[in-house]
């Protein structure tokens, strides 16, 4: 229920909408710090009221996600931008040189570690579940992992510590600004002649008349957020890499 209320307040124009989400951030589950900070991006005036939450120590910065963060920076305000580059200085993401060495390091902290893949689907379900499927299990945010070649170790790795290195086809990040100034960031999941179906970091599908799109901004950067594996032990990697390399579904254990 406060995941509809959250998102469903997005198109009020009510500036104790921000406040109010400020106010209970701390309270918030991830999932619905991913809902909240969406609500956040839409509007360039409550992207402010977030950074200057964020200024004033009222919520940490580091706690917002990073997609949400991304979908702040199609706001047309110079000033805005400024200071979401101040508060996050590393939105661009590693390149490919240093998607590798992140690779090899965290292959040199686990490669002694035996991965526990019961306890590593514990950790799908905490930090990837809500995006991605793996054997029928999860959202369906990001692409199914299912069939994907995850016996690669390093390309497995790479694509969680740089995403955007390597997006699959139809997930391809869009920014539509709307006539009222509004934002929406998510890929395009079905379009007509008179309508567009955004599907947002949010996981919730927005259809939009296209007579009230301003413009559309295609992103170079994936929905999937860099540094998923920061405060994560050496154990917890190993596990989770144990479980998404696994060859068949896997009980709760």
């Amino acid at each position: 229920m406060r995941e509809a209320a959250i998102s469903a307040s997005a198109p009020f124009d009510d500036t104790r909408i921000p406040e109010t989400l400020v106010r209970v951030w701390g309270e918030l589950t991830p999932k619905l710090r991913a809902v909240a900070g969406t609500v956040f991006g839409t509007r360039a005036s409550w992207t402010g009221t977030w950074l200057q939450a964020c200024e004033s120590k009222r919520v940490d910065a580091k706690s917002m996600p990073m997609e949400c963060v991304r979908a702040m920076r199609l706001h047309n305000d110079p000033s805005l931008q400024k200071k979401l580059i101040e508060i996050y200085p590393g939105l661009q993401g590693p390149d490919l040189v240093q998607a590798q060495t992140m690779v090899t390091r965290i292959l040199d902290r686990v490669a002694s570690i035996e991965g526990d893949p019961y306890r590593g689907k514990k950790q799908f379900v905490l930090d990837c579940a809500r995006c991605h499927k793996l054997y029928a299990e999860g959202g369906e945010i990001g692409p199914d992992l299912t069939g994907y070649q995850r016996d690669q170790l390093q390309t497995l790795l790479r694509n969680i510590v740089a995403p955007s290195l390597e997006i699959r086809e139809g997930y391809q990040t869009v920014g539509v600004r709307m006539d009222d100034g509004t934002v929406l960031t998510g890929f395009v999941e079905y379009q007509t002649d008179e309508q567009l179906t955004l599907k947002g970091v949010d996981g919730k599908s927005h259809v939009i008349a296209k007579t009230e799109i301003d413009q559309v901004l295609q992103q170079s950067s994936s929905l999937m957020p860099e540094g998923m594996l920061n405060g994560m032990t050496d154990q917890q990697i190993a596990d989770l890499l144990a479980y998404l390399r696994s060859s068949q579904p896997l009980s709760d254990g």
